[in-house]
């Protein structure tokens, strides 16, 4: 992937969150009917044998559980690169996400499902900073696709390998949002817009390495160096 296709796929996602937390502030929006109308449903509570599994899933994308299988993961392929480049810029990624995240949490101050309609600006309902948008999407959408995407390079995957794997990390993300939204803990535009900010800090760091990185990393070869220097 070009570093300029990475750039344009960032700042589309992070467009696509802008105007969605814009047009959640509109009075009686499409958005926040479609979110009333999936909560009114109430799940979790009509099936409430399946919350167990539901909560297994979510766990997913909670950081203490997907943090460390990233950075274990990253440290392998740092090993196998000869690089420090997988664990420095999926850390950095994560990092921004979660910055990015807690700031439009603190923002907006909004209430969760379980407490009637989503409410903004009353930081006295919520548990801490607020729900939108969700972490937990965001850091499924950072910590699989920085795990696939440094693993396909250094392993050296085919083509086919790589959509599978990506494949999967998209049905991850998927999985999380469905699980979150059935449990009630998220409405569903908190889950869309923050695997967005998950994405868009991503495709940041996919787009720094392939600019950034030495040549020999772009054609999936090992480098000789530990380190983040260029060549």
């Amino acid at each position: 992937m070009s570093s300029g296709l990475a750039l344009r796929i960032a700042a589309a996602a992070a467009v696509l969150v802008t105007a969605i937390t814009v047009v959640l502030f509109l009075p009686d929006n499409l958005i926040l009917q479609f979110d009333q109308y999936v909560a009114s449903y109430n799940h979790y509570q009509r099936l409430s044998e399946l919350s167990a599994i539901a909560q297994v899933v979510d766990d997913l994308g909670r950081r203490l559980v997907i943090l460390p299988v990233m950075l274990i993961v990253l440290g392998l392929a740092s090993l196998r690169m000869r690089s420090w480049w997988p664990v420095f810029l999926g850390g950095a990624a994560f990092f921004v996400a979660s910055v990015v995240v807690g700031f439009l949490k603190f923002l907006t101050q909004r209430t969760s499902p379980r407490l009637g309609p989503g409410d903004f600006g009353l930081p006295e309902l919520v548990d801490t900073i607020g729900l939108y948008p969700s972490g937990h999407a965001a850091n499924a959408a950072v910590a699989w696709g920085a795990m696939v995407f440094f693993s396909s390079i250094a392993w050296g995957w085919s083509r086919k390998v790589t959509l599978y794997a990506t494949l999967g990390a998209i049905l991850v993300v998927v999985l999380v949002g469905v699980t979150s939204a059935y449990l009630q803990y998220h409405w569903v535009s908190d889950l869309v817009s923050g695997a967005l900010v998950g994405v868009a800090a991503l495709f940041l760091a996919i787009a720094w390495y392939e600019r950034r990185a030495p040549a020999a990393f772009a054609t999936r070869a090992p480098v000789e160096r530990l380190d983040l220097s260029t060549r």
